[in-house]
This record gives C-alpha cells, sequence and structure tokens, in this order.
C-alpha cells in the first residue's frame, strides 16, 4: 500500500494566527461587545494588557457592583490608593484569542496559576501589614499580579504571532468570516 502525500499543500497552508491585539477605544469595544455577542461567547475577548489584567479590571467592576459603591466614590478611591491611574481604561487594546489558540491561554494560565497564587497571598499579607484600607486589598494583591503578568503576556503574544489590527481591519475580518 502506497501512502502519498501532497507536500505542495501542506507547505503553501497559510501560517493563521488566531490571535489578534486590536487598537479601539472603551466605546468601540462595548459596541463590538454587544453587536457581535455570539463571536465573544465563544472566543476569548477582552480589553486589557493581559488576561491578569483582564481579571483584575473585572474585580474592581465586581466589587463595585456587589457592595454598591457609587462609581464616583469607588474610583476616587482606587485613584487616590494608587490601584488605577486617570487613564488607565484608554489605552488599552483588545485581545482576541480564537480557535486553538484558547488551548494555548489555558496552558499559559494553568502553568503560571502557582506563582500568581503564591504572589497573591504574598502581596494581600503586605497589603494587610502595611495597613492598607481592608476593603482594597484583595484588590491591591490582585493588581500585583496583574502588573506582574504584563511583560509575561506579551512574550505569550510575541510566540504566538498575535496580528496587530485597526479597529476597522478587525470588523473586516469578523464580517467576512476570516476570523472566527
Amino acid at each position: 500500500m502506497k501512502i502519498s502525500s501532497n507536500n505542495h499543500q501542506m507547505q503553501s497552508t497559510p501560517n493563521f494566527t488566531a490571535i489578534r491585539i486590536v487598537k479601539t477605544t472603551p466605546e468601540q469595544f462595548v459596541k463590538f461587545k454587544n453587536e457581535f455577542n455570539n463571536f465573544c461567547n465563544k472566543n476569548t475577548v477582552f480589553r486589557a494588557q493581559s488576561i491578569e489584567q483582564d481579571n483584575f479590571f473585572n474585580k474592581l467592576f465586581e466589587k463595585m457592583k456587589n457592595n454598591k459603591y457609587s462609581d464616583e466614590w469607588f474610583v476616587s478611591n482606587l485613584l487616590n490608593n494608587d490601584l488605577l491611574k486617570s487613564d488607565s481604561l484608554q489605552n488599552l487594546p483588545m485581545i482576541v484569542i480564537t480557535g486553538f489558540d484558547r488551548i494555548k491561554l489555558a496552558l499559559y494560565s494553568y502553568s503560571h496559576m502557582f506563582s500568581n497564587i503564591k504572589l497573591v497571598a504574598k502581596a494581600g499579607a503586605k497589603a494587610a501589614e502595611e495597613k492598607f484600607p481592608e476593603h482594597l486589598q484583595v484588590l491591591k494583591a490582585l493588581k500585583e499580579v496583574a502588573d506582574n503578568d504584563i511583560p509575561r503576556f506579551q512574550k505569550f503574544l510575541e510566540k504566538n504571532k498575535a496580528k496587530h489590527l485597526t479597529f476597522e481591519e478587525f470588523l473586516a475580518e469578523v464580517k467576512s468570516g476570516k476570523i472566527k
């Protein structure tokens, strides 16, 4: 029995990357999430410099919602305690991870899970020791993990050949079905 392969076909297959770094405004991101809800639900889509920074932002919003803090008071409190900068949410990229690269992201997250847990515990204890406001101690620890993760996540994106796009270019890819 002879097994043949089509080397030409294998060589001409494009190296498709399923990771996109998209330059967006907060308004564009919200609009995209609303208009392409199905796309966002089946893929990993967030607006942050790293997955841990996204977790930190999600925890901020969750804490604000659950404790019914006024937006103004909570943001002012975060700014006064150096957990947020006034333009922190303005200049962030939208990261989109689809297909097989979502498995790579899961492996990335699992590979850093124990070091992140250790860092959260250490940073949380330090925040308590320094008499940091109690209602912000967990957030301070999560911010330290997020800050630590940014350079590591940037290497992950580079290694996996993330493609940089404008919002308009990315929207065209999604609408044409080039990225699903």
